[in-house]
C-alpha cells in the first residue's frame, strides 16, 4: 500500500513530553536553547524535526544506492542537519491526543468568535496499483504527491510524483504509457478504502532540479480514448444510445447508462469529428454529461443539488456537508449577477413544414444551486430586460428547440454561484456530487452540485479542493471546430432518388475533400423557387456542384449551382459562347445532359431564340432580325387542332 511516510494514521508511539526541546518563537532551534535529554548521552543533541516542505531532499531511493542532493548539501548547517524553516507551513506530525476534540461542536475549534475557518485534519494512505499490482512498499515510501482531478463533462486525471534519483521506477514497476492505474484512499474516518481514480497512464515525465530527481506518472480515465482520432461517418434513423454505443465500441468501452428517452434521429453527420466532440454536441443540448467509470461509458444527468443532505445535519452526520468550524479549511464564495438573464429564447427553422421555430425557457434558477439566492432576484434588481436570444443552434424540430432552450437557461442560471473551498481530505467527494454548505451564513448556506473536485495527498497532508460554478463548456457552446465550415466548397452528387419522391430536387452529396465514403443528408438545391411556380433543375449523379453551409455548419450544406471542369464540359451550341471580336457573350442557354437545349442568342449575327434537339434533327428558330419563325425537322411535323386550324397571311405558299 502506497502512503506518504509523514502522514501516518493516529496511533501510539508519538513523542513523549520528556522528548521535547525548546524552540525559539521564530521556530529556529538554537544550540543555546536546547535542553539535555535524559538517557541520550552527554553532549548529544537530538536531530531536529525535518522541514516537511523539503522532503524531496531527505530520504534515500529504494535501492539505498544514493541520496538526492538536498538542501543540507547546499547550506553549511551544524552537523549537516536540515532543520525546520521559518515559514508557518511547518506542521507538527505528532498524532492528535484526542481526535474527538476536532469534531463539530468543540468550542475550542470555533475561533472563539473570531470567525476564522478552522477544521480537523484527515490522515490518508493512498492505495495505488499499476496493472492490478499494488505499489510495493519500497516505492510507496518515495511517493511525494498524489493528485486526482475530476470535472463534470471532462475526463478525470491523476498525477503521481515519486522521488527517483536513479530513474528506475518505470522499469522496476513495468509502468508504461497505456498501463492501467487505480488509486483509492484509506483515511482515519472511513472503514475501508474509497476509490478515487480508475484510468490508464497517458504520460511519463522526469524532472531534475536542486530539490532532487523525480518521476511523474500522469493518467486519465478512459474517456480520453474518445478524444483520440477523428471519424468520418453518418447515422440514419438511429437513437442516441445506438450512436453512443458505436462510439464506445470504437474506444474499446462498453455502454452503460443513457439517461432519458431519445427518439431516432433521421440523420446525423460525423464529418471529421472525434467521438468526444460528437457526443458533446449531442449531450449538451440535452443537459447530459459524458463520463466513463472504469471501462463503461455513461451519459448521465447533472445531479440536482436538492439531493444533498440538509446543512443542519452537519459534517458529523454526513460526509457531504462542508461545515465551517468542522471540516471546512478555507472558503471563497461569491454570488454574482454577471451572466444572469431573465430567460433564454432559441430560434430555428423547420424546412419540412416551412415554419419558424421558437422556444423560451425561464432562467430563474438552476437545479445545481439550492441556496438563499436566485438568478431572478439579481436580474430584477437592475430593472432591465435581460433576455438572451440564441440564433446559431439551428434546431429543426420543436422538441430540439425546447430542449436546447431549457439546457442553455439552466447553464446561465448556474453562473450565479462561484465557490472555491478546501476541506479536510474527503474521498467521497467528486464532480457532479450534491453537497451542502453549512455555517457560512445567508445567502451562502445551502445545497450545491460540485463542478470539479481535486484530491491532494502530499507532505502537507490530505485535503480536497472543490468548486461550484459553470461547466467547462460555456452556456451557449460553440459548434465543434471540425463541424465548422466557412466559405464555400465543391461536392459530387451521389444520389438523386429521394425516398417518397417528393419532387423537390434534393440530392445527397459526396465530399471528396473530406472522405470518399462520407455521404451527406438529403440536400436542398437552389432553384427558381416559387409556390406552384418557378422551375426545377436538379443536378444529376456525378455532377460537380458548389455548396454553402447553413450558419457555417458542415452538416448543413446547400447546393448553389453546378460547375464545369476540363472533364465535364458543356454540350455543343450554336456559335461560340463569347464573340471573339466584341468580347461580349453571344448566348445564354439551358441544356439537358442529352443535348436538347434552348439558346438565347445575342450575337452580332443571329439574334433570337433557337430550340434544338440533341441530335440536331428538329429545330425551332425565332429570328429577331428577320422576324421569321422556322420549324425544321428531318421527320414529320404535325399541326393538330381540336376545332380548326387557321393559316392567315397575305400570301400562303404550300409546297
Amino acid at each position: 500500500m502506497g502512503y506518504l511516510p509523514h502522514h501516518r494514521l493516529p496511533g501510539p508511539g508519538h513523542q513523549r513530553r520528556g522528548d521535547l526541546h525548546a524552540v525559539q518563537p521564530d521556530r529556529h532551534p538554537d544550540a543555546g536553547h536546547l535542553h539535555r535529554l535524559p538517557g541520550r548521552g552527554r553532549g548529544r543533541c537530538p536531530a531536529p524535526k525535518p522541514h516537511l516542505r523539503r522532503a524531496r531532499g531527505l530520504g534515500r531511493s529504494p535501492d539505498g544506492a544514493g541520496r538526492d542532493a538536498g538542501a543540507h548539501c547546499l547550506a553549511r548547517l551544524p552537523r549537516r542537519l536540515l532543520v525546520a524553516g521559518r515559514g508557518t507551513s511547518q506542521r507538527c506530525d505528532r498524532p492528535l491526543r484526542d481526535a474527538s476534540r476536532h469534531h463539530r461542536g468543540h468550542p475550542g475549534r470555533r475561533g472563539h468568535g473570531r470567525g476564522a475557518v478552522t477544521a480537523q485534519r484527515t490522515a490518508c494512505q493512498p492505495l495505488i496499483a499499476f496493472a492490478g499490482r499494488t505499489l510495493p512498499e519500497q516505492w510507496a515510501q518515495t511517493l511525494l504527491e498524489a493528485v486526482t482531478d475530476s470535472t463534470a463533462g471532462l475526463p478525470s486525471e491523476a498525477t503521481l510524483r515519486f522521488r527517483d534519483p536513479h530513474h528506475r521506477l518505470t522499469q522496476s514497476l513495468g509502468v508504461r504509457i497505456g498501463s492501467p492505474v487505480t488509486m483509492a484512499a484509506t483515511t482515519n474516518v472511513d472503514s475501508g478504502p474509497v476509490p478515487l481514480f480508475d484510468g490508464e497512464v497517458t504520460a511519463l515525465e522526469t524532472t531534475v532540479d536542486t530539490l532532487g530527481t523525480c518521476t511523474v506518472v500522469r493518467a486519465m480515465d478512459r474517456a480520453h480514448r474518445l478524444m483520440r482520432g477523428r471519424t468520418i461517418t453518418s447515422y440514419t434513423d438511429q437513437t442516441l444510445p445506438a450512436i453512443a454505443g458505436q462510439a464506445a465500441r470504437r474506444a474499446g468501452l462498453r455502454l452503460g447508462t443513457v439517461a432519458g428517452q431519445h427518439p431516432p434521429l433521421p440523420y446525423l453527420a460525423q464529418p471529421n469529428l472525434s467521438d468526444w466532440e460528437l457526443l458533446q454536441s449531442l449531450t449538451g443540448p440535452r443537459d447530459l454529461l459524458v463520463c466513463v467509470d472504469g471501462e463503461t461509458l455513461h451519459l448521465r444527468r447533472i445531479n440536482d443539488a436538492a439531493d444533498a443532505p440538509q446543512p443542519e445535519v452537519g459534517s458529523a452526520g454526513s460526509p457531504y456537508v462542508l461545515e465551517h468550524g468542522a471540516n471546512l479549511l478555507s472558503l471563497q464564495a461569491r454570488l454574482t449577477s454577471a451572466g444572469q438573464v431573465s430567460d433564454v429564447t432559441v430560434h430555428g427553422w423547420n424546412p419540412l413544414a416551412k415554419k419558424a421555430l421558437s422556444a423560451t425557457s425561464q432562467a430563474t434558477s438552476s437545479p445545481r444551486i439550492r441556496s438563499g439566492a436566485r438568478g431572478s432576484d439579481v436580474v430584477s434588481a437592475f430593472r432591465a430586460t435581460t433576455g438572451l436570444h440564441v440564433t446559431d443552434r439551428s434546431p429543426t424540430t420543436d422538441a430540439d428547440t425546447r430542449a436546447t432552450a431549457a439546457a442553455i437557461a439552466a447553464e446561465c442560471a448556474a453562473t450565479l454561484a462561484d465557490i472555491d473551498a478546501v476541506v479536510s481530505g474527503n474521498p467521497h467527494l467528486r464532480a457532479n456530487t450534491p453537497i451542502a454548505l453549512a455555517g457560512v451564513g445567508a445567502p451562502f448556506t445551502g445545497k450545491y452540485t460540485l463542478t470539479s473536485c481535486r484530491h491532494i495527498v502530499d507532505t502537507d497532508g490530505y485535503r480536497t479542493h472543490v468548486r461550484v460554478g459553470p461547466l467547462p463548456r460555456p452556456p451557449v457552446p460553440p459548434n465543434a471546430p471540425a463541424l465548422i465550415a466557412t466559405g464555400l466548397a465543391t461536392a459530387i452528387v451521389a444520389d438523386c432518388k429521394e425516398p417518397g419522391n417528393p419532387g423537390q430536387g434534393r440530392v445527397r452529396l459526396r465530399l471528396p475533400w473530406l472522405s470518399d465514403t462520407y455521404i451527406t443528408d438529403w440536400t436542398r438545391t437552389t432553384q427558381h423557387g416559387g409556390t406552384k411556380g418557378g422551375g426545377i433543375i436538379t443536378p444529376d449523379v456525378g455532377d460537380e456542384v458548389l455548396i454553402g453551409f447553413e450558419h457555417g455548419r458542415l452538416d448543413r450544406p446547400y447546393i448553389l449551382g453546378g460547375l464545369y471542369n476540363p472533364t465535364d464540359r458543356p454540350g455543343p451550341h450554336t456559335g461560340p459562347l463569347v464573340d471573339p471580336r466584341s468580347g461580349h457573350v453571344n448566348r445564354r442557354s439551358l441544356a439537358s445532359r442529352a443535348g436538347d437545349r434552348i439558346e438565347l442568342l445575342d450575337s452580332t449575327g443571329r439574334k433570337g431564340v433557337v430550340v434544338t434537339t440533341g441530335d440536331g434533327k428538329a429545330t425551332l428558330t425565332l429570328d429577331r432580325a428577320a422576324t421569321t419563325v422556322t420549324v425544321a425537322s428531318d421527320g414529320t411535323i404535325t399541326l393538330r387542332a381540336g376545332k380548326k386550324l387557321i393559316l392567315q397571311a397575305p400570301q400562303v405558299d404550300i409546297n
